[in-house]
């Protein structure tokens, strides 16, 4: 009997995954002409019947591997269908396969931003060139902005680059956003000190959740998470396995204005604050302490405020500590304000330092960091941005290029990863393993969901068959996102239940069919990080 158990639940997964890839699929084609790429934009946005009603609110746009597509009016949606773009084959993750979404002036000759979505959003394994517009010339921001209050955002095996302000924006309350296995590089302003360029933006609105995990974050001039005014305080921010290098940090590393949950565990980062740790050139728009930046920083203690800093890697390189000697008696910036003390209480074990090398990652940048300290006010600072090489002898080559393929396409030079033979930080995580981005390091696969058959979710419902209403129960042992759908023997999705990031323990969701539901056979399907199961429900009304 278990054995057929067993069976009949792997025969329900194949089912599922089967005809989940019959879920309407547009593959926009690739343009025949490389000088003028594919637009995107009338594909997306114009996906209407005649009568301007979305043709199908559960929608997924693929882009050929490898391809470049443009956009030339920004992406947009509504809370009634998600957005949701990624490449056709989303196991060739290398940067060379992945699509690639820039932009072409419209009619008008503008540049519009790539996407300001007013729903959810969904985009697997993308390169996204934000701001570029023409050769030398200063990035565009706001090219990625989240307007859906309350909507959820999943970013996962995607390059994001080139955008003046942050490479994620949200501009709404209650956002849910998780970001996997993606590198966020090049922000900020070319030859010239400003305080743009972060990793993400939230402003002065408070985040439902965002987890962070094995990305890589470099070369930006300000905050890897920026927060400005938020009135209601954030609910859960979590970096998790994450590499972060060459970050100057002019406003600080983490401002993290209010939250009831703030989690830095496991992550490797390398050159934090390199400008803030000059005092009088810091600058911070909000210090909570009034003195020189700190890494991370608190304005406000709201009840619950819950810090936990643990297992990390921080260090500075002996490069960068030779330009603080040559222009001040500054050692390295602090790492915590007076109210990230106060919350994490005892803050042993927050972080070590021990110096490893990044195997291939650009260095020169840090000629950027002379020359500021060297003239704050000049204009012809060497350039933040780091090119590809295949720029050079360009009207965009401007000296600092790198070959960015990396080892994941088997050639070029990338490669932030350390050797682990030797070092503290090869066992130092609170698993016992390496920390740091650990996905594009081989040490690890990982995915939003994990997607091995998991019987030991012990997901039940109750009564079934039904009639109007049941119930699902299911245990969670890891904290993670999670989704709980309702398919129809067709693939089609009838509901989602659950789309949310939830803690460990029992979880009990009440489901009311709806009042159309024709009876008959529906699927159950639970995804996790701890895998998946699914079983069978019978709807008899």
């Amino acid at each position: 009997m278990k054995r057929f158990f067993q069976l009949t639940i792997t025969l329900f997964c194949m089912l599922i995954s089967v005809a989940v890839s019959g879920q309407r699929i547009v593959d926009i084609p690739v343009s025949q002409d490389p000088t003028m790429p594919t637009d995107i934009s009338p594909f997306i946005n114009g996906d209407t019947t005649a009568t301007g009603e979305r043709v199908d609110n559960n929608t997924i746009y693929r882009l050929a591997n490898g391809a470049v597509y443009t956009t030339t009016s920004r992406l947009v949606n509504t809370a009634e269908w998600k957005l949701h773009i990624e490449a056709v084959d989303l196991t060739r993750t290398a940067q060379i396969d992945k699509p690639v979404i820039t932009r072409t002036p419209n009619a008008d000759g503008a540049y519009q931003p790539v996407m300001h979505p007013q729903g959810d959003v969904e985009l697997r394994n993308l390169w996204i060139i934000g701001g570029e517009t023409g050769p030398g010339e200063q990035h565009n921001w706001g090219q990625v902005r989240f307007f859906g209050q309350g909507s959820t955002v999943i970013v996962e095996d995607c390059i994001m680059e080139k955008d003046r302000g942050g490479f994620l924006q949200f501009r709404a309350d209650s956002i849910k956003c998780y970001v996997n296995n993606c590198i966020f590089r090049n922000g900020g302003n070319r030859f010239i000190l400003e305080g743009n360029g972060r990793g993400i933006d939230s402003r002065q609105f408070a985040m439902d959740t965002l987890v962070v995990t094995n990305t890589v974050i470099h070369n930006i001039v300000d905050r890897v998470f920026r927060s400005l005014g938020n009135v209601t305080p954030h609910n859960y921010i979590r970096f998790d396995h994450n590499t972060i290098f060459n970050q100057f940090g002019r406003h600080g590393g983490f401002v993290m204005e209010q939250t009831h949950n703030f989690i830095f565990t496991n992550n490797l980062w390398v050159n934090p604050n390199m400008m803030g740790a000059i005092p009088r050139y810091a600058d911070e728009q909000n210090n909570p302490d009034n003195e020189v930046n700190k890494l991370f920083t608190l304005d406000t203690l709201v009840n619950p405020t819950n810090v936990t800093i643990s297992n990390n890697n921080i260090f500075w390189t002996d490069d960068v500590r030779a330009i603080w000697a040559k222009h001040d008696t500054v050692s390295q910036p602090p790492v915590y304000s007076t109210l990230i003390q106060q919350a994490m209480g005892d803050t042993t074990g927050g972080y070590f330092s021990e110096p490893v090398e990044l195997r291939g990652v650009p260095v020169r940048i840090t000629e950027y960091l002379d020359d500021l300290l060297t003239n704050p006010q000049a204009e012809d600072m060497f350039d933040v941005i780091v090119q590809d090489i295949v720029v050079a002898g360009t009207a965009r080559d401007f000296g600092n290029l790198y070959d960015f393929l990396g080892i994941a396409d088997g050639a070029g030079d990338f490669d932030p990863c350390y050797d682990l033979e030797g070092t503290t930080s090869s066992t130092a995580a609170t698993d016992g393993g390496a920390v740091g981005a650990r996905t594009i390091c081989g040490l690890v696969t990982t995915s939003v969901y994990d997607n091995v058959v998991n019987n030991n979710l012990g997901l039940e419902v109750y009564p079934n068959p039904m009639i109007n209403t049941t119930n699902f129960s299911y245990e969670l042992k890891t904290p993670g996102l999670v989704r709980l759908s309702i398919y129809d023997l067709t693939g089609r999705i009838v509901e989602v239940l659950v789309n949310d990031f939830q803690s460990t323990g029992t979880f009990n969701i009440e489901w009311n069919t709806p009042v159309q539901m024709p009876i008959g056979t529906y699927i159950a399907r639970l995804q996790t990080q701890e895998g998946q199961m699914a079983t069978k429900i019978m709807v008899s009304k």
